[in-house]
């Protein structure tokens, strides 16, 4: 028998994309949207909106991605509480662009990233 006859073609996320059109924080855990999109195109030039990703639950996946290209030197600015050994000095992640965007998952009490294009990450 084939192991993959009952795999999809592709992984699909649960649920509907949560919008962040200011300052404002990702949803997680039970039942959270796995999908957070920055749209500041609205907004204000200079804005720096800001959020914090809290405690996620075992296995979540959570994307966050800068949906339209936002008004004239403003960006996202997502603090994240309980890092992994990936990013371990980082307090941040810095959203300024259209795509730009993280994919993160919550393993054992920690955020690790799981992918990066183009978002400000400082990790060590």
């Amino acid at each position: 028998a084939n192991v993959f006859n009952n795999i999809p073609t592709y992984l699909g996320l649960d649920g509907t994309a949560q919008t962040l059109t200011a300052t404002g924080n990702p949803t997680v855990g039970a039942g959270a949207s796995s999908i957070t999109l920055v749209d500041l195109s609205g907004a204000n030039s200079n804005t720096n909106a800001t959020g914090t990703l809290g405690t996620g639950t075992n296995g979540q996946i959570k994307i966050v991605a800068m949906k339209n290209a936002p008004s004239s030197n403003s960006n996202y600015v997502l603090t994240v509480t309980n890092w992994g050994a990936t990013a371990a000095t980082a307090s941040h992640i810095t959203l300024d662009a259209i795509g730009e965007a993280v994919v993160l998952i919550w393993i054992v009490d920690k955020w690790y990233v799981l992918a990066n294009f183009n978002a400000t990450i400082p990790l060590t």
